[in-house]
């Protein structure tokens, strides 16, 4: 009888621990779902979902990144996919803090229930809609030219983002191929300097004078300044 009571007792506490586990394993299920279903090894999903999901547009609703047809597109102009390409990414997942990489899970409307294979008529896909101007960001690549660096201009008042741009940078609708990437020119191609890179400082006073400059001189644009040192 002791003996009987005692494997009671141990299937009842093993019971116990393994519907603690199993409660465990469907609440990280039901909160990772999307992270693991979408991940970089999951191919045939990650890949596939991006023929089929929401549009990124900048802060006057010019498109970036859309899909039609099947396939996935970016905006017309080459210079501008190549300005954006670090803040929007590409069909891959290179670029880790790209937008389709990081909300990939929205842009598709991924559910635990569903997965990407949402109806149409009940899709949970969005759109995403960027504080950056896509012009200011073909400019300020324009100026970057050849040269590795990063760009970034935000509103101090609101906080909003409306530059940022990484040099080096590749059209996504051409992206380079492995042999190509050991080259000097892709050297930290999928790294978002504005991000993920470390600057020393210039000097922060300039903005200051500069500001005082741009308020009390009125001539200041067609002032020349020579420095003999």
């Amino acid at each position: 009888m002791k003996s009987t009571r005692y494997r009671s007792i141990g299937l009842t506490f093993l019971t116990f621990i393994f519907l603690i586990g199993l409660c465990i394993l469907t609440f990280r299920i039901i909160i990772n779902a999307n992270t693991w279903a979408l991940s970089s090894f999951n191919k045939h999903i990650s890949n596939i979902g991006l023929t089929d999901c929401g549009a990124i547009t900048d802060r006057n609703d010019v498109i970036l990144a859309q899909s039609q047809d099947g396939k996935r597109t970016y905006n017309k102009n080459s210079e501008t996919r190549k300005a954006l390409l670090h803040t929007v990414g590409d069909n891959s997942l290179h670029i880790s803090t790209a937008v389709q990489t990081q909300y990939r899970t929205d842009l598709l409307g991924y559910n635990i229930v569903t997965g990407i294979n949402c109806p149409s008529f009940f899709s949970l896909k969005n759109n995403i809609k960027l504080s950056l101007d896509s012009k200011l960001c073909k400019s300020a690549l324009s100026q970057l030219g050849s040269k590795k660096g990063a760009v970034a201009v935000y509103n101090y008042k609101t906080g909003e983002i409306l530059c940022m741009v990484s040099s080096p940078t590749y059209d996504p609708n051409s992206p380079p191929s492995p042999k190509e990437l050991s080259e000097e020119k892709y050297e930290g191609v999928y790294l978002n300097r504005v991000l993920s890179a470390a600057y020393t400082p210039g000097s922060v006073f300039k903005l200051i004078t500069s500001a005082c400059g741009i308020e009390n001189m009125s001539d200041i644009d067609n002032k020349i300044y020579n420095c003999s040192k």
